[in-house]
């Protein structure tokens, strides 16, 4: 017998089988899911994303997330750290959301306040940091997500209160002067916004004075960074439009000795960005960059006219930098100076350099017409600082007086004074260049090679001496028996260097 009851229980079992997936396997938004307190300053909170939640109402977007909330203050800003833990491929990131959730991540009414997210397949763990400086007292939201629902993705989620973290174009810039003492320093964190992403690398503004067409380096001392970025700005104002701000930028890492080399296309201010991989300290220097003899002589700037009452004075830093073995023998870095002088077959000059260290005076010449120099001296005959020269032109031509340091990586500041008149004039400069007690240093080695022969004076007898090529291959030696010999050269024409008793010289074999 049929029960009369038996059409409205399937008829309700219909209904329970039609309502069993909208209520028993429906997935919560992310309004919806609960966000425990998370303690600022406090200890990390740890779980695991396993959980489906969905993100965007209008579509099917799951994610596998988590929430959690913490109280803010008024002006103060926060750090948000996430650590995804696990070996699967995820794409992990998270949300920093207002208190009142509405249900929509993007447009001008979304909850979110800013994300920061993992662009790229990783096999391994992925730190993701937040900064966030609060216009409000009350509670925030964090949303912790995996794109691959998929797959449980292990993390752990700090929040700590913090410094202020500046936008790029409100962080103070340092000036740095070029050739100055290197600038210690540590990086912290600033805001960058590229436009597609906002990000917050470590780092650290400067600025300093360029001109346009010279090369500069810029030099960083450092063991805890595996490289750094370097960005440059283009002239004027920043605006915070980061593609309109900078210009061009710099990579360097310990593989290329932490240094760039850049070539300004203006003159003015030039303000950069060091920027690094984590929070590492270090020490930061502008110089120019190191030049052959050629590139040092071809950038020369500074001139002296030549007159029959000619009294020039001049002093200041020395910044320019030759790096050449014609000019020293050595493969060092040389602080230098030029000046160029154009004298006529004849004319005569008194020439007086001085420098903080020990100064080396060297000439050059080059001939009307002509594109190479020409080595004609180098004096080093005091050990205090000071070198003079009475010098007459042989040919008509422009002259050279290069001011540089007999020992490599020596700065410092310089005078030059230059006559022809009976008593050398005041420098004004002079009191820049104080006097430097030192040790006397050995007789003074003098050179002079003609026809194949080199006279050599201002030996030490019982000492060796060496004749080396540029390149500083060995090329004729012996023994000195007294302060003075001749030697009979055996060698090609070309430059060479004298070296005894810690003295190097060099010579032209003509």
């Amino acid at each position: 017998m049929k029960s009369r009851f038996l059409p409205k229980i399937m008829a309700l079992l219909s209904i329970i089988a039609l309502l069993i997936p909208a209520t028993l396997f429906a997935q919560d938004s992310y309004t919806e899911i609960d966000y425990p307190a998370i303690e600022v300053d406090g200890p990390p909170q740890s779980g695991t994303l396993s959980t489906e939640v969905q993100f965007y109402s209008e579509y099917d977007d799951f994610r596998a997330a988590t929430g959690y909330s913490f109280s803010a203050t008024a002006g103060q800003t926060y750090k948000i750290t996430a650590i995804f833990i696990g070996e699967e491929l995820k794409l992990p990131g998270f949300y920093l959301l207002k208190s009142d959730l509405e249900g929509h991540l993007y447009g001008e009414e979304s909850d979110a306040i800013s994300f920061r997210g993992y662009d790229g397949a990783s096999q391994g763990d992925v730190t993701l940091t937040d900064y966030y400086k609060s216009p409000i007292t009350g509670s925030l939201k964090i949303l912790l997500y995996n794109i691959y629902s998929d797959s449980p993705l292990d993390y752990t989620i700090t929040v700590e209160a913090t410094e202020d973290v500046f936008s790029y174009d409100e962080t103070d810039y340092a000036n740095i002067e070029i050739g100055g003492q290197p600038q210690n320093g540590t990086l912290k964190p600033i805001r960058i916004d590229y436009g597609y992403e906002i990000a917050f690398s470590p780092g650290h503004g400067y600025k300093f004075a360029i001109e346009e067409g010279k090369t500069y380096r810029i030099a960083i001392s450092n063991n805890e960074a595996d490289y750094f970025s370097l960005v440059f700005s283009n002239p004027g104002t920043l605006s915070g439009d980061w593609g309109e701000d900078f210009y061009t930028s710099g990579y360097i890492s310990s593989e290329d000795g932490y240094y760039f080399d850049l070539v300004a296309d203006y003159t003015g201010e030039m303000r950069f960005l060091l920027i690094s991989n984590n929070n590492a300290s270090y020490a930061i220097s502008v110089t120019p960059a190191p030049m052959t003899v050629t590139e040092f002589l071809d950038n020369t700037t500074e001139t002296i006219e030549y007159s029959e009452e000619l009294t020039f004075t001049a002093g200041g830093k020395m910044l320019g930098i030759i790096n050449d073995e014609d000019f020293s023998g050595d493969e060092e870095n040389y602080y230098a100076v030029a000046y160029k002088i154009t004298l006529s077959e004849g004319d005569f000059i008194k020439i007086h350099a001085s420098k903080q260290g020990d100064s080396y005076l060297s000439i050059y010449y080059k001939a009307d017409g002509e594109d190479e120099y020409e080595w004609i001296e180098d004096v080093d005959e005091r050990a205090d600082g000071d070198e003079y020269l009475d010098f007459t032109a042989e040919e008509d031509g422009e002259y050279y007086i290069v001011i540089s340091d007999y020992d490599p990586d020596v700065a410092g500041n310089y005078y030059l004074t230059v006559w022809n008149t009976e008593e050398e004039p005041e420098n004004p400069y002079e009191e820049i260049v104080p006097v430097i007690a030192k040790v006397q240093k050995a007789p003074t080695l003098k050179a002079f090679a003609q026809n194949g022969n080199l006279q050599l004076s201002g030996l030490t007898a019982g000492k060796a001496w060496g004749i080396y090529s540029a390149k500083g291959a060995l090329v004729q030696q012996g023994i000195a028996n007294s302060s003075e010999m001749n030697v009979k050269l055996n060698m090609t024409k070309g430059v060479y260097f004298v070296r005894t008793n810690g003295q190097t010289l060099r010579i032209v074999n003509k």
